[in-house]
C-alpha cells in the first residue's frame, strides 16, 4: 500500500516539477505541497490499489468554489499506474460573500412616513 502511495504521489507532485506558469486562477502555494493533501488507499482488486488525494481545507484554505480529488488505479504487480481521474467537487470552505453596502455619501436617507418632500 505504502509503495503504491508513494508511486502516485510522485506522480500527483513530482519532488523536481517547476513552479506552475502564472494563470488567470490564482493556485494558492500550499496546493503545491504534499502535507497539505489527506490520501485515502483501499484494494479494488487483487492486483489494483486505488489512491486518492484530496486537498485539506483545514490546512489549505483555497478561495475557490471547486476543489479536484485525484485518484489513481495502481497495478500492486507491476507497479504501474493504470489511469488517473480528476473528480471536481464543491469546497466545503468557500462562501460566497454579500457585497458591502455603499459608503456614506453624506446625503440624508429619504423619510419613509412620508414627511419630507422633494
Amino acid at each position: 500500500m505504502a509503495a503504491s502511495i508513494q508511486l502516485a504521489m510522485d506522480d500527483f507532485l513530482p519532488w523536481d516539477a517547476p513552479a506552475p506558469p502564472p494563470s488567470v486562477i490564482p493556485e494558492e502555494p500550499c496546493q503545491r505541497l504534499r502535507e497539505s493533501y489527506d490520501v485515502t488507499a483501499v484494494p479494488f482488486s487483487e492486483s489494483v490499489m486505488l489512491v486518492r488525494f484530496d486537498l485539506n481545507t483545514g490546512v489549505c484554505k483555497p478561495n475557490t468554489p471547486l476543489l479536484d480529488t485525484t485518484t489513481y488505479a495502481i497495478d500492486i504487480r507491476t507497479m504501474r499506474i493504470l489511469s488517473r481521474d480528476v473528480l471536481t467537487r464543491r469546497n466545503p470552505e468557500f462562501h460566497v460573500r454579500p457585497p458591502s453596502p455603499p459608503e456614506n455619501s453624506g446625503e440624508k436617507p429619504p423619510s419613509t412616513d412620508g414627511s419630507s418632500f422633494y
